[in-house]
């Protein structure tokens, strides 16, 4: 197995209703590291999820009902189990929209892309390192 990336970042989702954001992250699989009634960090593995529902003065200007993340994509890297047991389980949850099956890239790892509720794009795949080409 490759060893991922030492990465010290992790993203803040900005959702219009924090439970529903953070039900589907349960669903797929996050689980839940610590929460008040405004923001809650879930954890897959390696990888770290913020959700906030308090809209900062730049998110005000949009509604609700705008799209997130448009052009980002969320990498998770799944290590504690194969890649393709995780793929069979979300596929059994009907809020999940899965946009790519699992697939073997052209760049030798396998991953799957899913939408959260609220637009955010999310790939799982195996681990990789970015920083070697």
């Amino acid at each position: 197995m490759t060893k991922p990336t030492d990465n010290h970042g992790f993203i803040e989702l900005h959702v219009p209703d924090i439970n529903i954001a953070k039900k589907f992250y349960l669903l797929i699989g996050f689980s839940l590291v610590w929460e008040t009634d405004t923001y809650a960090v879930l954890k897959f593995d390696g990888t770290y999820i913020a959700l906030c529902s308090q809209f900062n003065q730049y998110f005000q200007v949009y509604s609700a009902e705008t799209l997130r993340g448009v052009g980002v994509e969320i990498v998770v890297q799944v290590e504690s189990e194969p890649i393709e047991n995780l793929f069979k389980t979300i596929q059994l949850f009907n809020e999940v929209k899965i946009v790519e099956n699992l697939k073997k890239q052209d760049w030798g790892k396998t991953d799957f892309r899913i939408i959260d509720p609220f637009g955010y794009y999310l790939r799982f795949t195996e681990p990789e390192n970015i920083l070697l080409p």
